[in-house]
């Protein structure tokens, strides 16, 4: 998680200084390494999927992809017979828990392995105890966590879940700010509103882009994704940098560097046509431009949180995390 204790004090962990001038630029990203692409939201045929694993995982990377999580319904499953140097294949599942009393209300997890698993796994899992209620949510996170998995949860607007379960539910480090598939599909793939509303109300949460892709075209593959600031390409440097917020979330633009500095928060991105600031409760800014590759904004002090969206020319996004600044 991405934190910084004020303007005066040292950064906190996963605040990376680096010296420019007479100031000190507070980076968000690890200090070295390369930028990788995965995707953590991903279906084949042992569930809903068209595509085997084997097809998913080429053209994943024959799209430049760097890393993949096969996240099948109710199904946790290894790979390593796809893994090489260049390429990865994140051990992963996705668990899900029903609200019969809300029409299409439920709670989809992402869990991904914090340890790599050597040998092949495909192993189909269910959920004991079910009540059938929103009462089930907290204890489905529990047992993704007993697991030793990382939980993200997956399209809560799809879901139909609330701000109050957001705020509530323990144990996942991260929630799907965009979900491609959802986005494309039923136009509920975007979470801005709902995080920031958990933001202000001191809720920690990393923020991730996914595609959750089922089909075997492109209608929902290769539309939202991660970049991971990482020094290599190893199951477990990829996960300690996550878990760090060494990286962004993205539908198309580049984010090269973002972070704090002299009582700023900067942002360096590809060229986009607006940069924007998200804080609460202080208002942020918004920096509207043609081929916009950095912007600021000075801060005052009071803002709880603070993260960037840039926006390019044809509309698509990339999102920092959150860096925290009180609390």
């Amino acid at each position: 998680m991405v934190w910084y204790n004020g303007s005066r004090g040292p950064a906190a962990p996963g605040i990376m200084e680096r010296k420019r001038g007479k100031t000190v630029k507070q980076s968000v990203f690890a200090r070295e390494g390369g930028w990788y692409k995965g995707n953590l939201h991903t279906h084949t045929t042992l569930s809903d999927g068209k595509q085997t694993p084997g097809e998913r995982v080429a053209a994943y990377k024959a799209r430049g992809y760097d890393f993949l999580a096969i996240t099948d319904h109710n199904v946790y499953a290894s790979y390593p017979e796809y893994c090489r140097e260049d390429f990865l294949v994140l051990p992963a599942v996705e668990r899900d828990a029903v609200d019969a009393s809300v029409p299409c209300g439920c709670l989809h997890v992402l869990g991904i392995s914090r340890e790599d698993v050597p040998e092949k796994v495909e192993k189909r899992l269910t959920f004991s105890g079910a009540l059938g209620t929103d009462g089930d949510y907290q204890a489905l996170l529990d047992q993704v966590e007993a697991a030793g998995q990382l939980a993200i949860i997956a399209h809560p607007v799809w879901s139909r879940m609330t701000i109050d379960h957001l705020l509530n539910l323990r144990g996942y480090i991260g929630i799907e700010i965009y979900n491609a598939t959802c986005d494309r599909r039923w136009y509920t793939g975007k979470c801005d509103y709902m995080i920031d509303s958990c933001l202000r109300k001191g809720k920690k949460a990393l923020l991730f882009a996914t595609d959750d892709c089922h089909a075997a075209d492109d209608l929902d593959r290769f539309g939202g994704w991660i970049q991971v600031k990482a020094k290599s390409l190893t199951h477990g440097e990829i996960l300690r940098q996550i878990q760090a917020g060494s990286f962004y979330a993205s539908t198309g633009p580049e984010i090269y560097d973002f972070g704090l500095e002299d009582g700023k928060v900067y942002v360096e991105c590809s060229p986009c046509a607006s940069v924007n600031f998200i804080t609460y409760e202080q208002l942020g800014r918004g920096i509207v431009g043609e081929g916009l590759t950095e912007g600021s904004h000075r801060l005052t002090g009071q803002e709880t949180f603070v993260r960037c969206e840039c926006v390019d020319k044809y509309g698509k996004i990339a999102y920092t995390n959150p860096i925290f600044l009180r609390g």
